[in-house]
This record gives structure tokens, sequence and C-alpha cells, in this order.
């Protein structure tokens, strides 16, 4: 087909006039924002060879269930911004659109911050898959977008990638999509997609893949959050069949199926499964892993909070069928089951447990942390069974006809092995989720003296997932502070300044971390976080700094805190404080917040260029630190975008002095996801990403 109207020709006539553009048929060339909204009046094609480039800010309008095409090497370009993203939607969302559709399209194709919704694939054959994004023989970079409410009659109501379409699916939030059999959110078969810092949630599946659903494929999912999402049959989370999968360090939580599988289901499948959080998730079998005629191999995992629910239920944790899979150094805490084996259960399988720790499952039957059932076998080494709760053998239970090897184990109430004991771990703080050994712990160096498994520090194994490590005594460092005038008297939305200095009085080079902090009717408040200050031996440095107090400070006595040493463990190696007054003289236009002009382990002069550094921590919860310079002083924003590209918040608007600065976001308002942090000062602007994760 023809094109209705030439884009091109429109832009060169009448540069000047806004207006609407109906798009029809083969399009290529530069749609922009001049010439939007663009109103699909029927089917249109990036035809074979072409490209197509939709510049920021413009909306693509599909006046009736109509295809985006790219065929065959096309290229569509559609590249928004942070702060100006690309739509494409429906005018009636009922009908919706068909999507986009790359077909052997070329892998230099690109969707970025772009909002894809309403897309609606409900033909026959291949278009009644892909509702939003349909991938066939394409590798497409699809990232930084918000996909959802999209819906796929058959598979993949966000995004469908078939036959070796390799696509690169990062950092989008994908959400509120549905499928009608198989990947509410992603469904992949025959490829190997990247799937990479996306927040999927609430998606559903009327079969198998709430979340990601992948079929004789091999993908690498990683670092994403996956929350909320459903599915009627398998897998509310992720669904593996015939297929080699990396799924590594991950958030999947909340997620929910009806039969097996809540957090991630493995049917002929060998997945690495490695570093991920599954909390929360529910299923009839396997609440938080069900692994079926697979060889898995489940390492360093949190499964905590996990339900196996109904009659019958087994596997609140992990439930193994027909299998032989490997697990080691996970904690898996805290699972429940309706029926038997909350934290792991088998059934026809051979299983091998190393350095697990199994502790505070529940089951309405036996076996809370372990059950082998049907001719299972298994293998026990190094691992904690501890304070599982069920009326019979709340430990470890085996069924009729099936057999274990345990050694070198704790297990409460005592079982008979080479090397196993029955005494108090001595969890650090269990109630909590915290399942380190405490020192003195009679699991320290009592695992298998083998060699092979000696621990990371190379003494003898520890018993349990979480070996052991003493503490090491913290950098020797000096800190101190000077203020500029005391005593310090200052009216809410004041400051105060002061010299900070932090030295090395050793004569090797350390790293140390600063960290400030206020201390005000007994109860601290840390404030400020400088990590990994390297000094050279004998080194101090000095920066002046103003400390500002915010508007809604409370009056009366504060005592200003500063320590060096090692923050991740609180060692404080020196600190030093003083007192400083607030009034109620309220300042005019004062400090909105404990901000800080100036940083620590910096020279005092003025910086030699602008720069926004990486939020700290990353990816947070709740709250992270954001530090910036400034070269001269001036009108300074510090914003905070969506991914969507709408501004959630503005941390700074006002004048600030020159030299380093650092503010505090408090995120705790707003939903997990990716997020940006903008800093514009006169002609610089620089804009950095974080993770929140709830």
């Amino acid at each position: 087909m023809k094109a209705a109207i030439s884009i091109l020709t429109l832009i060169i006539m009448f540069p000047l006039i806004a207006y609407s553009t109906d798009v029809c048929g083969d399009v290529w060339g530069v749609w922009t924002a001049a010439n939007s909204p663009f109103n699909v009046t029927c089917e249109v094609r990036v035809p074979p060879g072409q490209t197509l480039t939709i510049q920021p800010g413009c909306y693509i309008n599909f006046l009736g269930h109509y295809k985006f095409i790219v065929d065959s090497m096309a290229t569509l370009q559609a590249a928004g911004t942070p702060t100006d993203s690309i739509i494409f939607t429906a005018a009636d969302t009922s009908a919706g659109w068909h999507g986009i559709r790359f077909l052997s399209a070329s892998n230099s194709c690109q969707l970025a911050y772009c909002r894809i919704e309403y897309g609606k694939s409900n033909g026959n054959g291949d278009d009644a898959s892909g509702g939003g994004i349909f991938c066939m023989n394409s590798g497409p970079t699809i990232t930084h977008n918000s996909i959802s409410n999209n819906l796929a009659n058959d598979y993949g109501g966000g995004i469908y990638s078939d036959l070796s379409s390799n696509s690169s699916i990062t950092s989008n939030i994908i959400s509120n999509n549905s499928a009608g059999i198989d990947g509410g959110g992603i469904c992949c078969n025959y490829s190997s997609p990247t799937i990479s810092s996306n927040t999927i949630e609430g998606n559903s599946a009327a079969r198998d893949g709430g979340a990601i659903d992948c079929q004789s494929s091999n993908p690498t999912i990683n670092n994403n959050l996956l929350s909320g999402n459903s599915a009627d049959r398998w897998g509310g989370g992720i669904t593996l069949a015939i297929s080699t999968a990396t799924i590594a360090d991950n958030a999947i939580s909340g997620n929910s199926c009806g039969s097996n599988g809540g957090g991630i289901y493995c049917e002929s499948s060998s997945p690495s499964i490695s570093r991920n959080t599954l909390t929360g998730n529910s299923a009839h079998a396997g609440g938080g892993i069900y692994s079926y005629l697979s060889f898995s191999t489940v390492t360093e995992n949190v499964i905590e909070g996990n339900l196996a629910v109904a009659a019958f239920a087994t596997g609140g944790g992990i439930h193994c069928q027909h299998d032989t899979s490997t697990f080691e150094r996970n904690i898996i805490c805290n699972n429940s089951s309706d029926f038997q084996g909350a934290g792991v259960y088998c059934h026809l399988s051979e299983t091998y447990l190393t350095n697990n720790t199994i502790s505070d499952n529940s089951s309405i039957d036996g076996g809370a942390g372990f059950t082998c059932d049907q001719n299972s076998n298994a293998t026990v080494l190094n691992t904690i069974l501890w304070n599982n709760l069920a009326p019979h053998d709340p430990e470890i239970w085996l069924k009729v006809g099936s057999s274990a090897s345990i050694t070198y184990s704790d297990i409460a109430g005592g079982w008979s092995g080479t090397g196993n004991i029955n005494a108090d771990p001595l969890f650090v703080d269990p109630q909590n989720g915290d399942y380190h050994l405490q020192a003195g712990s009679p699991c320290i160096n009592a695992g298998d003296p083998n060699p092979i498994y000696n621990d990371p520090d190379g003494t003898r194994n520890d018993m349990g997932a979480l070996y052991f490590e003493p503490l090491q005594p913290p950098p020797c460092c000096d800190v101190a502070m000077m203020p500029d005038t005391y005593p310090i008297i200052v009216p809410q939305g004041g400051s105060f300044g002061l010299t900070g200095t932090i030295g090395n009085p050793t004569p090797d080079a350390i790293v140390t971390d600063v960290w400030v902090g206020i201390k005000f009717n007994g109860n601290f408040l840390q404030l400020w976080y400088f990590p990994n200050i390297y000094l050279l031996p004998n080194q101090y440095g000095s920066a002046h700094l103003n400390q500002l107090v915010p508007i809604y400070a409370v009056p009366g006595e504060y005592e200003y805190r500063a320590h060096c040493g090692d923050f991740t463990y609180w060692q404080v190696c020196d600190v030093d404080s003083f007192f400083f007054t607030v009034t109620a003289a309220r300042s005019d236009n004062g400090a909105e917040e404990w901000d800080l002009e100036g940083g620590w382990g910096q020279d005092a002069e003025t910086p030699s260029e602008y720069a926004l550094s990486s939020n700290y921590p990353n990816p947070f919860n709740a709250s992270t630190q954001i530090e910036f310079d400034l070269v001269k002083s001036g009108n300074v924003r510090v914003e905070v975008f969506n991914l969507l590209g709408q501004k959630v918040e503005t941390l700074v608007d006002g004048h600030k002095n020159s030299g380093h600065h650092s503010i505090t976001w408090d995120a705790s308002n707003y939903s997990s996801g990716i997020y940006f942090y903008k800093l514009t000062a006169g002609d610089f602007t620089q804009t950095k990403r974080m993770t929140l994760l709830k």
C-alpha cells in the first residue's frame, strides 16, 4: 500500500503549522513531534530495507485494530528521552491496536523511552501472540519503556519473542498485561533474549508463566523485580520448559499460580538459579520453586515465606518431582505447607543438598524441614535443619521407599551419621531473617573436613548457607570536626559551618568510610555516608562543610557526630562530635532538609568540573544518597523522574554554593521500579539511573 500522506513533504512545505498527521501503508523517513499526533488509519509498515525514525514527543494514535509492521531488514528507531517519551496507544482502548510486529527486521531496531499500551493480538496463528510487541527472527533493543495493559489471545501479553529473536529487554516496566495461554508479561520460544533490570508486575496468564514463559529457549533473566504476577496453572513468576536458562539476582515476590511453582516452574530444563530472593510466592506445590524432570542447579538463594496451599499441598519452599537437582548455600526459611515438606519436598527424585540452612518452616503434617517421598534418594551434607515445626518428624521425614545419606549436618533432635551434631547453631537474628552464625557457634569448622569443601576463606567448612567470617579490625583512621564558631546557636532553617578532617595515621594505605549523623533525645539519625575514601600513608585531608538545618527541626540541643571505620559492619575506629542548639526563630526561606554542602575526603578547593555521582546505595529500599559537585555558585535543580519521564519530585531548586553537595531522597511513598535523577546547574545537565526495591 502507498502511504496516505508523505511525512517528509509535509515537514518541508509546512514547517510552522501544528496539526495532526494521518498515516497508512508504507512509511519511512522521520516522524517529528511537530507533526504529532500521528493518527494511524490503516495497517502501517516499514518496508524491507527502509528506516523509520520516530523522535521524542511523538504520539502515535491507532484509530482501529491495525498492525505496526517492521518488515524484513527494515529498521525502526523509536527513541524518546527520560523526559519526553514516545506513546503508542489506541483511540478505542477496548478494541485496541495490533501491536508493533518485528518480522525478520534489522537487529538495529530500538524501542526506548516509549509507552506501549492497549495492544491486542486477537487474530489467528501468529497474529494471536505478542499483544504489545511481537518479534519473529528479530533482535530489537527494548529498553526503558512502559509496556502495559496489552493482551494476547495466545502467547506473550506484553512481549512475544520467537524463532531466534535474541532481543535485549532491559530496564522496562512491564505491567498489567495478559495472555490467553502463556507468558502474561513476556513469552519466548526458540529464542535467547536477555531480560534484565525490568520491573515485571501484575501480569497474568491463563495457563503458564504469569511474568515470563520460556519454551525451548536459553534466556538470561537477571536483576529483575517480578511481583504480583499470576498463572492459572504453572509458574506464577517464571516458567521454563525444555530450556537452559540463567536466572540470577532477581527479586521474585508475591507471585501465584493455581498448580505448581509459585515463583519458578521448571520442566525438562537445566536452569542455573542463583542469588535470587524468592519471598511470599504461593502455589499448590512448590510455592517458591517447582522442578520437574529437570537438572536444576540452585545456589545462594533466599527462599523465604513462600506457601504451598490447599489440600495435600507440598513444598512450601521447593518441590522436586522425578528430578535430579542440586541445592547449595540456600537459605530456606519461614516457608509453610498445608500438608507436607514446607522447606523442601522430593518425590521420586535424586536430590543433593549441600551447605543449606533450612529453618523455621512449618507443615500441618510431617517433614517441615525436608521430606523424601516415593523412593526418593537424598544426599545431605554440611546443612543445618533447625526449629522446623510439624506434628511429627519436623526436621527430616523419610517416607516409604526413600533413603538419605546425611553427614556433617546439624539436625535438631539428632540424626545418625558421620559428623552430625544436635546443637543450637546460634544464628545471629533468625526472627529478622539473619541466619549468619555467631562467634562460638558449634557449626563453625564442623562441616566435612575434606578440603574440597573448604569455605572461601580457606578454613574448614562451616555448616549452613552462610559461613562465619570473623570481623576484621576496621582500618585505623582519624576523624575530627572543628566548628567555625562555638557555641553554635542556629534557627530552624539556618546553617552552621565546620571543617572536617579525615586522616590515615598508619604507614600503609587504607580505605575507610565516614558517616555523620545527629543525636537528639537519645536517638541517633544518620545523615551522610561517604564510602571508600582512599588515603595514602600518613595522609590527611580537610574540607569546609556547611550543614543546613531544616525548618522542621525540633528546637533543642543536638549532638553532631562523625565516625570513621567500616560502615558495613558498624566498626568504629574513631569518632568526634560537638553540640549545637536549634532555636524556634525560624529563618525565612530556610532549608527544607538536612542538606550538606561540602564533602569528606575532598580537598577544600573548588571542584574542577561539574559532576553527578552515582547514588548510594543502589538498588535501595526507602532512601538513598545523591552527591554532586558544583564549579560555580548559582541556581541548581535536582529532580527525580519515573520511567515514563514524568517528574515525581524536586529535591533541590535554589541557590547552592560551589563545592561538594550531598542530599537524601526519601522514596518511602513511591513504588518499586526504575527512576532517574537529573542535575541542572547553569548549562550543565546530567542524568543517572537508580532502582528502588521494596
